[in-house]
């Protein structure tokens, strides 16, 4: 079960860490726009959990995005009001709530991009999908008949080594062990 958790913060602090973007030049002025497209084709190919990524200037307007299954133009909005961009401009890595979809769960992440010289130029924005972390867990077998299941702050599953049993986006709020550990983390790993 160790193994399994480092797996999955492994999996955060690599997506997470791919978003830590640091240029070469000193200026206090965004990355040229062939260039941020050239770095978000590089980042999707880098990490297939990339789902959306995007440059936001610090006036929290997007000036480039791509997406994993799009070579389309995709629209800029203006995200200067977004959670995301705000503590990502203030110099806080961002880590989203989990929303659900479908095809898998997806979480928000956002970091600062900086210049040599430290200073704040952009933030580069993805919407990841949670898809790995549920095929880590559905492979993670406790004997015969245990189970293990990963459930987000806000107590609705995220991922369960027995899908059968449990769907993702499912509430697992009044599960008697989610509800002792639920307010301890952003993503917790319950045992049964």
């Amino acid at each position: 079960l160790d193994q399994k958790i480092v797996e999955i913060e492994r999996f955060f602090g690599e997506t997470l860490g791919i978003l830590k973007l640091r240029v070469g030049f000193e200026e206090q002025e965004e990355i040229e726009l062939t260039q941020q497209r050239f770095l978000l084709e590089e980042l999707l190919k880098e990490n297939s959990a990339f789902q959306e990524i995007a440059f936001v200037n610090v006036e929290g307007f997007e000036t480039a995005k791509k997406r994993q299954d799009s070579k389309e133009e995709l629209p800029l909005r203006n995200v200067s009001k977004e959670e995301y961009f705000k503590q990502a401009l203030q110099g806080t890595p961002y880590l989203g709530t989990v929303l659900f979809f479908p095809s898998s769960p997806h979480m928000q992440l956002a970091a600062p991009v900086h210049n040599r010289k430290d200073d704040i130029i952009q933030v580069l924005a993805a919407d990841i999908s949670l898809a790995p972390i549920q095929d880590v867990i559905r492979q993670t077998r406790l004997g015969t008949s245990g189970f293990v299941y990963i459930v987000g702050k806000d107590g609705n599953l995220i991922a369960h080594s027995r899908p059968e049993i449990s769907r993702a986006g499912e509430s697992m709020r009044m599960v008697e062990r989610v509800k002792k550990i639920r307010s301890q983390a952003k993503i917790l790993v319950a045992i049964g």
